[in-house]
């Protein structure tokens, strides 16, 4: 994931994704790993951190979930159809 995060595309897109939820962050946002079990994730959020299309998928399925340090905003990248 530090790979991805290192795109500045990603990074202004988790960043404008944030700020639509309320957020006041920017692209120099911090993301960290986080256990699953310490989040109040929704059914349907667990569902799409499950699903074939999302980067986190395969770090998800170990019990972990990237969020923005700050906020603890999970962070869920999806992988364009061209790519899965």
């Amino acid at each position: 994931h530090e790979q991805t995060f290192a795109d500045p595309k990603i990074r202004l897109a988790v960043s404008e994704n944030l700020k639509l939820k309320g957020y006041d962050i920017d692209s120099e946002f911090e993301i960290e790993l986080v256990f699953v079990e310490d989040l109040d994730l929704s059914d349907e959020l667990m569902k799409l951190f499950k699903a074939e299309d999302c980067d986190s998928k395969s770090i998800f399925n170990f019990g972990f979930v990237v969020v923005e340090r700050q906020t603890r905003s999970p962070i869920r990248i999806t992988i364009p159809p061209s790519e899965t």
